[in-house]
């Protein structure tokens, strides 16, 4: 499977993270940004970058859907959040 992101040039994920984050409702919230391909590294970086959490759905997971829903769940526990 392959597809083509097309995109103005300075656009990007991670921009789009900054710029989501700095504006209500998500302003002094903590990101979090669960990618897995080359084109989500900006905006993985950026979450990292603003106090959150990026990760990597193969690197930091098993590469699963289930693992990333499994670490959600306990992410977002009573008393974490």
């Amino acid at each position: 499977n392959m597809a083509w992101e097309i995109r103005p040039r300075g656009a990007g994920k991670g921009r789009a993270l900054e710029w989501f984050m700095a504006r209500p409702p998500f302003a002094g919230r903590v990101p979090v940004f669960v990618g897995d391909d080359v084109t989500d590294e900006e905006a993985i970086a950026a979450a990292a970058a603003l106090g959150g959490h990026g990760l990597h759905v193969h690197r930091d997971f098993d590469g699963t859907p289930a693992a990333v829903l499994a670490w959600l769940g306990s992410a977002l526990a009573p008393g974490r959040v």
